[in-house]
Order: C-alpha cells, then sequence, then structure tokens
C-alpha cells in the first residue's frame, strides 16, 4: 500500500491476536500515551441500583488515582485535540 509505517495500540493487537505483527513498541518515556487511556468511566442513572451494586465493586482505586493525575495535567496544560499532550501516571509505594 506504500506505507513506511503504521503505528497501532499494542493492546488492540494483542486482543486480537496478532502480537506477532508488532514490529516494534515506542518508549513511554519518548510516546507517552494520551491521558487516561484505556480507562473506562461508566455512567448509570440513579434508579440502577442493582446494576450499582454489580459495579461498585470493580473499581481500582489507584487506577482511580492515576486517571485523576492525567486528566489534571491535561486540564493544567490547557490540553486536547489542538493541543495533543501525553501522561503516565504510576503510583509509587
Amino acid at each position: 500500500m506504500g506505507l513506511d509505517a503504521v503505528v497501532l495500540a499494542v493492546a488492540g493487537l494483542r486482543r486480537l491476536g496478532l502480537d506477532e505483527a508488532i514490529g516494534e513498541l515506542l518508549p513511554r518515556d519518548l510516546f507517552p500515551p494520551s491521558p487516561g487511556q484505556g480507562a473506562l468511566g461508566i455512567q448509570v442513572r440513579q434508579s440502577s441500583t442493582e446494576l450499582q451494586e454489580i459495579l461498585s465493586s470493580v473499581g481500582d482505586t489507584a487506577v482511580d488515582a492515576q486517571v485523576r493525575a492525567e486528566r489534571a495535567l491535561l486540564a493544567g496544560l490547557h490540553g486536547g485535540c489542538s493541543v495533543p499532550v501525553g501522561a503516565h501516571a504510576e503510583n509509587r509505594a
């Protein structure tokens, strides 16, 4: 197709069982992901108490803190579609 390179998310390739198609991993320190990349936010109707009960046990407070930190950086830098910002937060124990 006349392409020199294609950059795709490793997570998507692995999910599709295409690990062998991964030619190179870009180093995170040079190519940080978008803030909150891969995190899911779920909104539930207030009246859906059964669903709220189910979802209340699946959250991860460490991941929540990481996403909040990354998004705070994005907001502080006024980043977005026209001002791309990469961030990768890690919890240190």
